[in-house]
């Protein structure tokens, strides 16, 4: 269970009465953003949205509140029976990020399914400082390449766009001329896809300055998760 989120009542009972129905030997819900402060309030809003969410199916419900479907091995802790955990081996302790989802890597290897259900969707808090969420990226990022390295069917093409991101401001930067001009442009319409986001999520926004806030979130959960994944590569 993840120490930054607050569990419903029938979290243990929906995902012990699924797992009795078989078809399935792990049982996941949402992890559905709630913001406590201001950063934290800006990346709850960041994480509804394709930017923040990249490929990942655990952060929306896709269907209705009580359609379960599948999910890669982006997954949000869940419920198994123990002698599941035991003969998968556990979470390997060295991962410090992404231990979820590289068991899941060893999981689905095996062609068991994963199964969500949104009623035990539960609340998790992000970070409320934007060095802290850098820093919680950078070990995502890091973490999530180990894990493709391990577990080369985890990757989703969603998780080249924090790379290509950082090494496309490289290239901005330092690149031969025609890339440099490329790059730009790329950048250009980066930063028309966050201010876009930002726009979008004041419908949402508890307080005015939350909107306002998602590009910075989304830049530091990028580069944080870009940077990371050439230092785990």
């Amino acid at each position: 269970m993840d120490a930054h989120t607050e569990y419903p009542d029938g979290y243990l009972l929906h995902g012990v009465e699924r797992l009795e129905q078989g078809g399935t030997r792990w049982v996941s819900g949402l992890a559905v953003a709630k913001g406590r402060g201001p950063v934290s309030r800006a990346v709850a809003l960041a994480l509804r949205g394709p930017l923040g969410r990249g490929g990942s199916r655990k952060w929306v419900a896709e269907r209705g509140p009580d359609q379960e479907y599948e999910l890669d091995s982006g997954v949000f802790a869940g419920v198994w029976e123990r002698q599941t955990l035991l003969e998968y081996g556990g979470w390997d302790e060295a991962w410090r990020r992404n231990q979820d989802s590289e068991m899941a890597g060893r999981f689905l290897a095996r062609g068991e399914r994963l199964i969500l259900l949104p009623t035990m969707a539960a609340a998790y808090a992000p970070r409320n400082s934007i060095p802290a969420l850098a820093r919680q990226y950078f070990q995502y990022g890091e973490f999530r390449i180990k894990t493709a390295v391990r577990h080369p069917q985890t990757m989703r093409r969603s998780h080249l766009l924090a790379p290509s991101v950082v090494t496309m401001l490289a290239m901005a930067v330092a690149g031969p001329g025609a890339l440099r001009r490329r790059a730009r442009v790329g950048l250009s319409v980066y930063v028309a896809s966050l201010l876009a986001a930002a726009a979008m999520a004041v419908k949402d926004a508890e307080a005015p300055g939350d909107a306002a806030l998602v590009p910075v979130a989304l830049t530091a959960m990028h580069f944080g998760h870009g940077l990371g994944a050439f230092a785990g590569s």
